[in-house]
């Protein structure tokens, strides 16, 4: 990349720290449409199968005290 494409990318960018004006769109949003599915049976086997690392994973008194 040459020095012109570079400089030219800087300033496009924005600092995600300076507030930008916000247009609000007052009238209702229309869905244009719904997708509805299901798993295949290997995709709710593989994600009903967790490995569990530690016994204190639903714990929530010990989710900052857990011993090192």
């Amino acid at each position: 990349m040459n020095s012109t494409a570079a400089s030219t990318t800087s300033a496009v960018r924005r600092n995600p720290l300076v507030k930008q004006f916000v247009l609000e769109n007052d009238r209702p949003s229309k869905i244009s449409h719904l997708n509805f599915g299901m798993l295949s049976a290997t995709d709710m086997m593989r994600m009903s199968e967790v490995p569990i690392h530690s016994k204190y994973t639903h714990d929530v008194a010990t989710i900052y005290l857990q011993p090192t």
